[in-house]
Protein backbone atom coordinates (compact mmCIF):
# COMPACT_ATOMS: atom_id res chain seq x y z
CA UNK A 1 0.00 0.00 0.00
CA UNK A 2 2.75 2.45 0.96
CA UNK A 3 4.73 1.66 -2.18
CA UNK A 4 1.60 2.16 -4.28
CA UNK A 5 1.01 5.55 -2.59
CA UNK A 6 4.59 6.66 -3.22
CA UNK A 7 4.26 5.67 -6.87
CA UNK A 8 1.00 7.61 -7.15
CA UNK A 9 2.59 10.69 -5.59
CA UNK A 10 5.59 10.53 -7.92
CA UNK A 11 3.30 10.53 -10.94
CA UNK A 12 1.67 13.84 -9.93
CA UNK A 13 2.85 17.24 -11.06
CA UNK A 14 4.25 19.75 -8.60
CA UNK A 15 1.12 21.86 -8.97
CA UNK A 16 -1.15 18.89 -8.19
CA UNK A 17 0.87 18.03 -5.09
CA UNK A 18 0.72 21.63 -3.90
CA UNK A 19 -3.04 21.73 -4.45
CA UNK A 20 -3.56 18.55 -2.43
CA UNK A 21 -1.35 19.94 0.34
CA UNK A 22 -3.25 23.24 0.41
CA UNK A 23 -6.57 21.40 0.64
CA UNK A 24 -5.25 19.16 3.42
CA UNK A 25 -3.98 22.15 5.41
CA UNK A 26 -7.39 23.84 5.06
CA UNK A 27 -9.09 20.64 6.25
CA UNK A 28 -6.75 20.45 9.25
CA UNK A 29 -7.58 24.06 10.13
CA UNK A 30 -11.29 23.18 10.03
CA UNK A 31 -10.71 20.25 12.41
CA UNK A 32 -8.82 22.52 14.79
CA UNK A 33 -11.64 25.06 14.55
CA UNK A 34 -14.14 22.45 15.73
CA UNK A 35 -15.41 20.65 12.65
CA UNK A 36 -16.46 17.10 13.46
CA UNK A 37 -15.32 15.71 10.13
CA UNK A 38 -13.67 16.92 6.95
CA UNK A 39 -13.01 15.40 3.55
CA UNK A 40 -9.81 15.54 1.54
CA UNK A 41 -9.59 14.57 -2.12
CA UNK A 42 -6.74 12.54 -3.54
CA UNK A 43 -6.82 11.35 -7.14
CA UNK A 44 -10.27 9.77 -7.52
CA UNK A 45 -10.72 9.17 -3.79
CA UNK A 46 -12.35 11.21 -1.08
CA UNK A 47 -10.86 10.56 2.34
CA UNK A 48 -12.70 11.45 5.53
CA UNK A 49 -10.98 12.59 8.70
CA UNK A 50 -12.76 13.00 12.02
CA UNK A 51 -12.05 14.97 15.17
CA UNK A 52 -9.52 12.48 16.52
CA UNK A 53 -7.74 12.06 13.19
CA UNK A 54 -5.76 15.32 13.22
CA UNK A 55 -2.50 13.37 13.62
CA UNK A 56 -3.27 11.24 10.58
CA UNK A 57 -4.08 14.34 8.56
CA UNK A 58 -0.83 15.97 9.69
CA UNK A 59 0.96 12.81 8.53
CA UNK A 60 -0.69 13.12 5.12
CA UNK A 61 0.40 16.77 4.90
CA UNK A 62 3.98 15.74 5.77
CA UNK A 63 3.87 13.02 3.10
CA UNK A 64 2.71 15.55 0.52
CA UNK A 65 5.42 18.00 1.62
CA UNK A 66 8.07 15.31 1.21
CA UNK A 67 6.80 14.56 -2.30
CA UNK A 68 6.85 18.27 -3.12
CA UNK A 69 10.42 18.62 -1.85
CA UNK A 70 11.48 15.59 -3.88
CA UNK A 71 9.96 17.12 -7.03
CA UNK A 72 11.63 20.47 -6.39
CA UNK A 73 15.08 19.09 -5.62
CA UNK A 74 15.06 16.12 -7.97
CA UNK A 75 16.08 13.86 -5.10
CA UNK A 76 13.93 11.24 -3.45
CA UNK A 77 12.63 12.31 -0.09
CA UNK A 78 14.02 10.67 2.97
CA UNK A 79 11.75 8.52 5.02
CA UNK A 80 12.38 6.73 8.27
CA UNK A 81 13.68 3.19 8.02
CA UNK A 82 11.94 0.80 10.37
CA UNK A 83 13.70 -2.40 11.36
CA UNK A 84 11.83 -5.20 13.03
CA UNK A 85 13.95 -7.48 15.22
Amino acid sequence: MLLCMQSALQSLTLEELQTYRTEAIAALAKLHAGARRVHVAFADQRIQYQEGDAGKLEGWINTLQSAITAKQTGRPSRAPLYVRL
